[in-house]
């Protein structure tokens, strides 16, 4: 099953031209926030499918930053280049029309190679087919029906 998802290498290559593009545009400093994810919800109404849906999304912010501590904040969810650049204006936009705040900085530390690898995304999330789902809806409908006789199903389940 193919990704919805820009690659890594996509994502990178995104962040780094939107970086130039604040710094081209008066932003003292800049940092950039992609997320995505998936989303599947399955209900039933007695035991029997009333509703399946799935869907996925990418967005991506652009935060700016000026000297004397101003931040500004832009987000969309539209990854063409064009989209972008209306991002940096915006967030440019929204920085100098903000108050400015004594330590507002970007950290230039160093980064903990130790923790790089956390796992924090299960891939086996996307092999997880409607009918499976109608399974652990049904599971749970089974369980708590042996728990409580007053249930006649659970409802949905995503």
């Amino acid at each position: 099953m193919t990704s919805p998802f820009k690659s890594r290498e996509q994502r990178e290559a995104l962040a780094v031209w939107l970086l130039d593009q604040c710094k081209a545009a008066g932003a003292s400093d800049a940092d950039i926030l992609y997320s995505c994810g998936t989303s599947h919800e399955l209900c039933l109404r007695d035991g029997e499918p009333e509703e399946s849906t799935s869907g996925s999304f990418s967005a991506l912010g652009v935060r700016t930053l000026l000297p004397d501590g101003r931040q500004g904040i832009a987000y969309g969810n539209r990854l063409d280049r064009e989209s972008l650049a209306g991002l940096v204006h915006w967030s440019l936009h929204n920085c100098k029309h903000s108050e400015p705040e004594e330590g507002i900085s970007l950290y230039h530390g160093g980064v903990d190679t130790m923790n790089q690898h956390l796992h924090l995304y299960d891939p086996e999330v996307l092999t997880i087919t409607p009918s499976v789902r109608m399974e652990h809806c049904q599971e749970m409908t089974s369980i708590a029906k042996k728990e409580d006789s007053r249930v006649v199903s659970v409802r949905s389940a995503s």
